[in-house]
């Protein structure tokens, strides 16, 4: 298989004719046209810019086709792979084609669940890919639904199979560490955002509250805000009724649910506040009281009240 163009440094096309005409003085005594000079340096940061979204952009495509479908995500994992870990390591050749040929065994790549769980990891490298560069992260909304979506149904799969823990590792290894993005070189660009956005495929929760409710908080608009918790919490409830055990489902309807319409509420509480948000606030606390987090809940809105008062 041809080894990805991209994967290796990619010419700088407007960029490298810019660099080619840019005509900086040499000599010691000629004079400067500082003017000209700084223009020149726009033109350049500009063609560096474009050219960095445009391989941003071709990175991403790539991504995504290859996880259209366990196949190719499996040929691009072996791809990334080769290039990483024996090709930039300067290895034999006859290295890689040990590996290859003892891949099935040892890395679970003929599995089922090791698929799915490669797609998982090529999606979410591209939608943080697409968050590092894209300044609306309203437009990441959908693709993050979509995924979430989709990651219930994979991790599904992964639980069911014989043994999960190759494909567990995959979506629980953060996408900016992982063996596409060293081998695309974007482990620069990931780093730009990694305090506010969550890297690993598998943390549900976290992608909620670092990367999508954050968006809806800010609208100061009530109505989506409640939207993205509704989704979250009927993905978590699909999620608990698909599981085998009694334990399990136990668990979410007495623990975890509770949990998720408190904090639920008391964000939209935060951002309207009405007395019938404050009234179903209390009724939560009083229905849950025995819950291990009502004494946290209390504190909570104690909290909120206190600040009102306060104001």
């Amino acid at each position: 298989m041809k080894t990805p163009a991209r994967f290796f440094p990619i010419a700088l096309g407007l960029l490298t004719a810019l660099i080619a005409t840019f005509a900086l003085p040499l000599q010691a005594d000629d004079e400067v046209d500082l003017k000209a000079l700084i223009e020149e340096l726009r033109k350049l940061k500009a063609a560096a810019t474009e050219n960095n979204e445009q391989r941003n952009e071709d990175i991403i495509a790539e991504l995504l086709a290859a996880a259209s479908s366990e196949r190719k995500a499996k040929e691009l994992y072996v791809k990334a792979v080769k290039m990483v870990q024996f090709e930039r390591a300067e290895k034999r050749s006859s290295d890689f084609r040990d590996w290859e040929d003892n891949r099935g065994t040892e890395r679970n790549l003929d599995s089922e669940e090791y698929g799915v769980a490669l797609r998982l990891q090529l999606r979410w490298l591209a939608i943080s890919l697409r968050a590092a560069t894209e300044r609306d992260i309203g437009k990441l909304t959908g693709p993050m639904y979509e995924y979430m979506e989709d990651f219930f149904k994979g991790d599904k799969i992964i639980s069911e199979a014989r043994d999960p823990r190759a494909a567990r590792r995959l979506i629980n290894e953060p996408v900016d560490q992982s063996v596409f993005a060293k081998a695309f070189r974007l482990e620069e660009t990931l780093k730009l955002q990694k305090e506010n956005w969550e890297m690993v495929p598998s943390r549900i929760d976290s992608i909620f509250e670092k990367n999508i409710l954050p968006f809806f908080r800010a609208m100061d608009d009530v109505d989506p805000l409640e939207t993205a918790w509704n989704t979250r919490i009927s993905a978590e409830k699909n999620r608990a009724e698909e599981r085998e055990t009694a334990e399990a489902k136990r668990q979410f309807t007495e623990v975890v649910y509770p949990r998720l319409l408190w904090e639920r509420d008391i964000d939209l509480y935060k951002v309207e506040r009405t007395n019938s948000r404050l009234s179903g606030l209390v009724s939560h606390i009083k229905k849950h009281i025995l819950h291990a987090e009502a004494g946290k809940w209390i504190d909570d809105l104690t909290e909120v009240l206190e600040g009102d008062t306060s104001a």
